[in-house]
């Protein structure tokens, strides 16, 4: 019942359909006697006829095809794999958000201490780590790229929607339908093409990425914990400011480490949290549309062909 009400019913019915269309032109041509009409209605049944058949070899490899992909996704279906993959990436990306956003606030407040020597006649003030601004630029940057990053996760997901929702039930059957004609023939094709590539192939590139980079979220995380080791250190809000032997280790910690020891402490690891996640948001995605771009090229050339049974 679930393979007559799922997308597989969907395409054979419009495999019947195209045939059934084609068989009542060539009905009209005999019944009118156009000899034209009856030899263009035959080609194009036998057009449909080979739509049919490849939507026969569609549903045997997508048997195999999803097995496969539930297999190396951990018995999950395909797409909601690849979407709770993005939903995970999601969650790092909001971690070392809210980690950037403690250290860009741990920056500012040490920016803005201001030491001075009242000493008459000298009275001098100043702040000695007003050089980190150059530090707080670059962090406040890569919070802003890690807000469109994480917007571009979020249409990943949304198309995985779309995919799930309309390749399979309307772009494959109303493919199949336009590819029984040969002037809708490479439209028909092109829908055909795009839905068997972007609801098997795609999700399948992420099950791999997901494997790819399962090794880097230990790395992940333990530069995560670095930075929050930073933020915890030297954040004054931490700080019991009525305290004058946790203030004043404090202040020796600032300088016995220097601003330079400072800021490599907190920039290192944030400089490789911020490529562990530039590769898993833009290389591999980018990796994957070129797959899905080439399978599907491939495909289409194959379905746009007009294949001759006789000669």
């Amino acid at each position: 019942m679930e393979f007559v009400n799922g997308w597989q019913g969907v395409a054979i019915a419009a495999a019947t359909l195209s045939m059934l269309l084609s068989a009542l032109v060539f009905a009209c041509g005999a019944i009118f006697d156009l000899r034209a009409l009856r030899v263009w209605a035959k080609a194009e049944f036998f057009q449909a006829v080979v739509s049919a058949l490849l939507i026969g070899v569609l549903l045997g490899a997508s048997l195999g095809l999803t097995a496969l992909a539930s297999d190396l996704a951990g018995g999950q279906d395909p797409i909601a794999f690849a979407d709770h993959y993005l939903e995970s990436v999601n969650a790092r990306i909001e971690s070392v958000s809210g980690a950037l956003t403690l250290f860009t606030m741990v920056v500012h407040a040490l920016q803005e201490i201001e030491v001075g020597i009242e000493v008459p006649p000298l009275d001098v003030h100043g702040k000695p780590l007003a050089g980190l601004d150059v530090i707080l630029h670059e962090s406040e940057t890569t919070l802003g790229l890690l807000s469109w990053v994480k917007l571009f996760n979020e249409v990943q997901r949304v198309l995985f929607m779309f995919i799930s929702a309309t390749m399979m039930y309307y772009f494959l059957p109303v493919g199949v339908v336009l590819r029984g004609f040969a002037l809708t023939r490479p439209v028909g094709a092109f829908m055909m093409a795009v839905a068997v590539g972007a609801y098997f192939v795609l999700p399948l590139t992420y099950v791999f990425n997901a494997a790819a980079v399962e090794k880097t979220h230990a790395l992940i995380d333990a530069r995560l914990e670095a930075l929050a080791d930073f933020n915890k250190q030297y954040s004054v809000s931490s700080l019991d400011l009525l305290n004058p032997a946790a203030l004043s280790a404090f202040v020796a910690t600032l300088v016995t480490q220097g601003v330079w020891n400072l800021a490599l402490a907190a920039v290192s690891p944030l400089a490789k949290l911020v490529a562990d996640l530039t590769v898993q948001t833009t290389f591999f995605p980018l990796f994957n549309l070129g797959v899905v771009f080439l399978f599907t090229r491939s495909l289409y050339r194959i379905l746009a062909s007009e294949v001759v049974l006789w000669n």
